[in-house]
C-alpha cells in the first residue's frame, strides 16, 4: 500500500472513530440531562451506532454432521469352511481336541 493510500485509510478510520465517539458522547450527555435530543435524533444516533459498533447478540449455530464409513467385508465362506474356521472345534488346540 502506498503512503498516500495508507494516509487515506488512516484518515477514514480516524473519521469513523471520531464520529462514533461523538455519537456516544451526545447520547451520554442526553442521558445525563445536560442536552436535549428529540426522539428522532436519539433514534438516528442508535441506527448509526448499529452500523459502526458490533452488536453483542448470541448466535446459536447448529449443524447436522453425517459420517459415512466404508467397511470391507471378507468373502462369503461355505458352511464347511466357516465351521472349520469358527466352529467349536476351531477354538481347541491340538492337545485339547476331542478324539
Amino acid at each position: 500500500m502506498s503512503r498516500k493510500g495508507a494516509d487515506r485509510y488512516h484518515a477514514e478510520l480516524t473519521r469513523q472513530r471520531i464520529k462514533t465517539t461523538w455519537l456516544v458522547y451526545r447520547l451520554q450527555q442526553h442521558i445525563a440531562g445536560k442536552i436535549e435530543l428529540s426522539m428522532s435524533q436519539v433514534r438516528a444516533i442508535g441506527i448509526l451506532l448499529k452500523k459502526v459498533v458490533p452488536d453483542l447478540v448470541s448466535t446459536e449455530i447448529t449443524a447436522d454432521i453425517n459420517f459415512h464409513y466404508v467397511a470391507e467385508l471378507p468373502p462369503t465362506l461355505e458352511l464347511e469352511e466357516w465351521q472349520k474356521r469358527y466352529g467349536p472345534t476351531a477354538l481347541l488346540t491340538d492337545e485339547t481336541k476331542v478324539q
